[in-house]
């Protein structure tokens, strides 16, 4: 069982980011995703988009996206 289960609005307050489009009551984030290949719930994942020397998440967003992932902390 996982124990973490925190709301796209709290995240965003947390990490003094903006939420774009705030998430629908309720909606609960689960999952934390940095490798796009690892994706299991995507009603329940917030994508976290890294920049490294060798790559760039930003990049996946439109696959994962079409996967169902609805939650981005993007740069």
């Amino acid at each position: 069982m996982n124990p973490f289960s925190y709301t796209a609005d709290s995240i965003a307050e947390i990490t003094g980011g903006k939420l774009l489009s705030p998430s629908p009551e309720g909606t609960s984030i689960k999952e934390l995703l940095i490798d796009s290949r690892r994706l299991v719930q995507p009603e329940a994942t917030l994508f976290i988009a890294l920049v490294s020397g060798r790559n760039d998440g930003h990049r996946y967003i439109r696959e994962l996206y079409e996967k169902g992932v609805r939650n981005f902390l993007v740069s």
